[in-house]
């Protein structure tokens, strides 16, 4: 699997320079069919267990475990930056509307989406220290929003990682157990 999915080759040619940190095969994929974040963030968004507004947080910090996976959301708003730096740990799906920043030794284990509604431009940065994400990254937002890495971050495609996020049982699951006519 890629360990990036872009909707443009523009998007694309946007991640390729931080290919040397970038676990997956391809590194890269050209997808415009991907979904709309916006089609299913709203029921993580209802059923967070932590949630965080702009600002800098950090240090000795943990969501969840492996066996225990917790949905966080950052609301940082139209123009403002939620920052996690320090030694922070994490495992199932995180959730940020606008701008995020990684630093430290932050590490997560799932599925990350950064999103902006509108035409308003997010980013996604890992800035300095050795910021890990095992799962995949989903970023999405209008002309200008970006992916930034610098430091010595690492995102690494983990199928293992995303079962662990989407089989949360506080998420909405459907499955047809019996039907008639």
């Amino acid at each position: 699997r890629p360990a990036v999915a872009a909707l443009t080759t523009t998007d694309s040619a946007t991640v390729a320079p931080y290919g040397s940190r970038l676990v997956g095969t391809p590194l890269i994929m050209t997808d415009p069919d991907m979904s709309n974040p916006a089609n299913y963030v709203n029921e993580y968004i209802a059923n967070a267990d932590y949630n965080y507004t702009p600002g800098v947080y950090g240090s000795n910090m943990t969501w969840g475990s492996p066996t225990d996976p917790k949905i966080v959301y950052c609301d940082a708003g139209t123009s403002g930056t939620v920052k996690f730096a320090g030694e922070i740990q994490g495992w199932g799906i995180l959730v940020v509307r606008g701008n995020l920043e990684l630093a430290g030794t932050f590490g997560f284990v799932g599925l990350v989406i950064v999103y902006q509604n509108g035409t308003i431009d997010d980013s996604f940065s890992m800035s300095t220290g050795t910021p890990r994400i095992i799962g995949a990254v989903f970023v999405a937002g209008g002309n200008g929003s970006s992916f930034n890495m610098k430091g010595n971050g690492q995102v690494v495609y983990s199928s293992d990682a995303l079962i662990i996020a989407s089989h949360m049982g506080k998420l909405q699951a459907y499955r047809i157990l019996s039907w008639y006519e």
